[in-house]
Order: C-alpha cells, then structure tokens, then sequence
C-alpha cells in the first residue's frame, strides 16, 4: 500500500476505497512504514572510500559521487505558507526535493533532507556533502 502510494501518487482516499478501511487508517499506515523504511534503509548508506572507487573505475580516481537533486509530487498543503514554500513552478505542483548522490558503482552513497522551495544550489551548499569530499575529489553533476 505504501510503495504504491509513493510510485503512483495514489490519494489517500482512493486507496482507502479500494482497501475498504478508513482514510486514517490508511494515513497511519503510510506514516508508520514511511518511518520504518527510513530507520531501516538509512543505515547502509555509505560514503565510497578513495579505494573502492580505484576498484570500479581506474581510469578516473579522483571521481567520488555522482549527483542529481530531484523533486518528488507531495499532497498541496493545507497552510497558505506550506503551498508557498513547496511550490515548484518548473514541476507546476507541490514538491519536496531533495539530494541524492551515488557512487561509481551505482549505489546511492547520500540523501540529503528534503526541502521544499530551494535551488540545486543551495542545497548542495546546505545539505553537508560537500564536507564529504576531499582537496582532489571529483563530483559529477546534472
């Protein structure tokens, strides 16, 4: 139910129809697997070191991380400040965005926290991965 509603963007009412339970029982159980996912995915994250990026590709061993930042589509806010704050006028909807980076061999290595109204910019300045990188570091963006 969970990853369905993230994948498809289902509203809270229709799967709570097709379910046959209630819109808050639905909400808790978003709630409550968004939070176990996130407890239980988070912690093998890991930042590449030096050598393990030699490994995978030698011809480039200056290159750490790949990035992107990325907009995932949430529910309009009920608050006019929330609607503010989360609009996306390149997406024309309600976005949280967040940063992800990922090594050379394909794992995602860092999510940042999610924002709502910011540029790329600022959240690489912000998000704390850049402390991550040493002097002669690459990174590739988008």
């Amino acid at each position: 139910m969970t990853l369905v509603r993230l994948r498809r963007g289902i509203l809270k009412e229709d799967l709570a129809f097709r379910m046959k339970v209630s819109q808050s029982t639905i909400s808790r159980i978003v709630i409550t697997w968004i939070s176990f996912l996130s407890r239980e995915l988070s912690p093998p994250i890991n930042w590449p070191t030096g050598e393990e990026n030699k490994s995978y590709y030698p011809d480039y061993p200056n290159v750490k991380a790949f990035i992107d930042c990325t907009e995932v589509y949430i529910q309009h806010p009920s608050v006019a400040e929330g609607q503010a704050l989360t609009y996306s006028n390149y997406k024309s909807t309600n976005t949280w965005k967040t940063l992800v980076s990922c090594t050379l061999a394909g794992t995602v290595s860092f999510i940042s926290p999610g924002q709502g109204l910011a540029s790329d910019r600022k959240i690489v300045e912000n998000c704390g991965i850049l402390d991550k990188f040493d002097d002669k570091d690459i990174c590739m963006a988008d």
